[in-house]
């Protein structure tokens, strides 16, 4: 855990560190809280368009309500998993 970095860093910065040790990678994990999928969706594909990896998996926290069938269509290379909450019930 020593070595591991948990510092903020810029778009290029996490691409350097990223090709420094993409051959160590087994597994790649992204996690956001996006606060409405619906208001920032563009802002997540910008943001992740411009990072050199493509993540296994893709969590987002509160996408708040949205439209999953949507964002099915708009990525079908993408398996979605939607988790409920009470306050989607």
């Amino acid at each position: 855990m020593k070595e591991l970095d948990f510092s903020y860093s810029t778009e290029d910065e996490f691409n350097y560190c990223y090709k420094q040790c993409a051959s160590l990678i087994e597994l790649s994990v992204f996690h956001i809280n996006i606060c409405s999928l619906n208001k920032n969706h563009r802002k997540l594909i910008h943001f992740y368009q411009s990072l050199d990896i493509a993540f296994d998996i893709i969590i987002l926290s509160e996408i708040w309500k949205c439209n999953p069938e949507f964002y099915h269509n708009k990525c079908k290379k993408l398996q979605f998993i939607r988790k409920l909450t009470a306050s989607d019930i």
